[in-house]
């Protein structure tokens, strides 16, 4: 039944297609007969014509322009928000609680609440990241979700999962990732990458 639907569908644009193409061709000479014969009329209506399509052009490409932008904002705006709570996620200490004398206890389950945090971010940024994120955004969030919920998965695999994401959106924000490898990103937060990557 799809198939079919699929070939009348084809079929139907052909035909529409093929009408649209038999009328310029009949329509044309007779335009151009008329516009021959009154250059006065003829000539500021095509100027008009062709001002207003330049005008209705330019009035698109600027709503274009500026729905881009405050989709561009938006992304901006998760991302950053994104990327700092991976930076709290890979902290070592409690100083990112801004605490100048931290709890011995808090410091103890810190990688627990770190954690329990996370995963919570995690869930309450699903819908913007679904709203908002890009393609590889969307992709490398979801495989982020799938490795940490997988109890028998490598931790360094979790953390290499996150650097995918802030090079999809890096990517998604304009910027072209040259010369950057796997590892570049975590190496700014953990100084023995490169002795992880040679254990994978």
């Amino acid at each position: 039944m799809k198939n079919s639907n699929n070939a009348l569908s084809f079929i139907i644009s052909i035909t529409i297609i093929g009408i649209l193409i038999y009328l310029i061709v009949l329509i044309t000479p007779s335009l151009f007969d008329w516009i021959s014969k009154n250059n006065q009329i003829s000539i500021p209506i095509i100027t008009a014509v062709i001002s207003l399509i330049s005008i209705l052009y330019q009035k698109s490409w600027e709503l274009h322009y500026k729905t881009e932008q405050q989709i561009k904002n938006k992304k901006m705006k998760l991302y950053s928000d994104i990327i700092s709570e991976i930076s709290y996620f890979f902290s070592k200490t409690p100083s990112s609680l801004d605490m100048q004398t931290p709890d011995p206890d808090l410091a103890k389950d810190f990688e627990k609440k770190k954690s329990i945090r996370f995963a919570k971010v995690m869930l309450e940024l699903n819908h913007k990241i679904i709203a908002w994120g890009s393609d590889d955004v969307l992709k490398a969030w979801s495989e982020i979700k799938k490795t940490s919920y997988n109890q028998d998965t490598n931790p360094n695999n979790i953390m290499f999962a996150i650097e995918k994401l802030i090079y999809a959106m890096r990517k998604d924000l304009g910027h072209k990732n040259y010369n950057l490898f796997k590892g570049d990103i975590l190496s700014l937060w953990f100084n023995d990458v490169n002795s992880v990557l040679s254990k994978l």
